[in-house]
């Protein structure tokens, strides 16, 4: 892997996904893959080097009796000569992998997965609370939103709940839902990769949660 800033920012964030998703060993896999790049250490010093500059400013700057507004124009202008003196591509690529270099020593100590169900253009994991049942799911396939009322409206009326879905919750990327029943509420929050359901139910078991998930996500992404 050749490391510029775009592709570690890229990576960083589907960690940040896969986390989320609690897939714990795709995100652990996607540290591990660049982490080996031997650049990953330069950076990473690069990054920590410039921190602790700009620190010792700050100590500095702190120590001054000086107005409020002068320390923070020191401090300014320390931050922009250690950004002249280096490449801030390189101090900027060294923190996101030193993040990543935290995830990953905190994932290889990880024993106890949840359960990720993948079906089809998505995968999702279901967690049971004490009063709720929460869905959070990763699409792989790019959808619009807009394209989909018509088939969220009939499921909600197919499985009998009264829908809102308000007109400013509504964009081409994105959606909030509430589904209203007798029986309880469901809130879904649809952005693009990600999509979370939080199900309050007087009588709901997982498995009901689990296939009420599943169909939704189904749904959007035939």
């Amino acid at each position: 892997m050749t490391l510029d800033i775009t592709e570690i920012v890229q990576t960083y964030n589907k960690i940040q996904d896969e986390l989320w998703v609690t897939d714990f060993n795709e995100a652990f896999k996607l540290t591990e893959q660049i982490l080996e790049d031997e650049k990953v250490h330069e950076l990473i010093s690069e990054s920590i080097t410039a921190k602790d500059l700009l620190q010792n400013i700050r100590n500095k700057v702190r120590n001054l009796n000086i107005k409020k507004s002068e320390k923070y124009d020191k401090i300014q202008k320390g931050l922009n000569n250690v950004l002249t003196e280096r490449k801030p591509e390189k101090i900027v690529a060294g923190a996101f992998l030193d993040c990543i270099k935290s995830i990953n020593s905190e994932l290889k100590g990880l024993a106890e997965k949840p359960k990720l169900e993948r079906v089809g253009d998505f995968k999702f994991v279901l967690l049971k609370g004490s009063l709720k049942f929460e869905a959070r799911a990763l699409l792989y396939k790019n959808i619009n939103i807009k394209e989909k009322i018509e088939t969220i409206l009939k499921f909600a009326k197919d499985e009998k709940f009264e829908l809102d879905i308000p007109d400013k919750e509504i964009t081409n990327n994105s959606l909030i839902l509430r589904l209203f029943s007798d029986k309880g509420y469901i809130e879904i929050l649809v952005l693009p990769p990600r999509v979370m359901f939080n199900m309050y139910f007087r009588d709901m078991n997982y498995a009901n949660a689990y296939e009420l998930t599943r169909d939704f996500l189904t749904l959007i992404t035939k």
